[in-house]
């Protein structure tokens, strides 16, 4: 997939952080749209397809984690990097084990957040690829194959004489 089909959205209620990851997107590539809260972020993932979210945790009109449990709710898939101001780290622990895919401080997305977002979506691509080529899948076959160990007994309810040894001379 191009990175122009890469549709990133970012959920950033601060018009010169918004501006600044729009902008670092964009000049890697990525096709960029923006809300200015959660609720118009959650409305434009459960209406168009994203590749990803970048959001800031804490923002007006939904609280720290409801964006973050909505869209894993909603599109389990959907990888979303947060980004959160100095102090709020413990929020962002909390939304990483609720299933955000990453986290960048905002004092470091000049120097992170593209980076983070191309190795995000090389992983989700690759997953889907795995997918993908399952589905394709028409026999899947599985051995296993067991070592001889004598200490290993079976009882077999179809012999009589009692013990069924699976390996070794018994």
């Amino acid at each position: 997939m191009s990175l122009a089909a890469q549709h990133v959205l970012i959920v950033e209620d601060s018009p010169t952080q918004r501006a600044l990851m729009k902008f670092l997107l964009e000049d890697a590539g990525y096709r960029v749209s923006v809300a200015t809260n959660g609720r118009d972020g959650l409305e434009m993932v459960r209406s168009d397809k994203r590749s990803l979210v970048v959001t800031d945790l804490i923002m007006p009109e939904m609280d720290e984690l409801e964006l973050v449990d909505a869209v894993k709710h909603d599109l389990p898939e959907l990888p979303v990097v947060l980004t959160t101001a100095q102090g709020s780290e413990d929020i962002a622990a909390e939304a990483l084990r609720r299933g955000a895919a990453s986290y960048v401080p905002k004092k470091s997305v000049e120097l992170d957040l593209v980076s983070t977002v191309q190795r995000l979506l090389a992983l989700a691509s690759a997953g889907q690829t795995d997918a993908d080529l399952l589905g394709f899948l028409i026999n899947n076959d599985v051995t296993y194959q067991l070592t001889n160990d004598d200490a290993l007994v079976c009882v077999s309810s179809g012999c009589r004489n009692g013990l069924v040894f699976l390996g070794g001379d018994g």
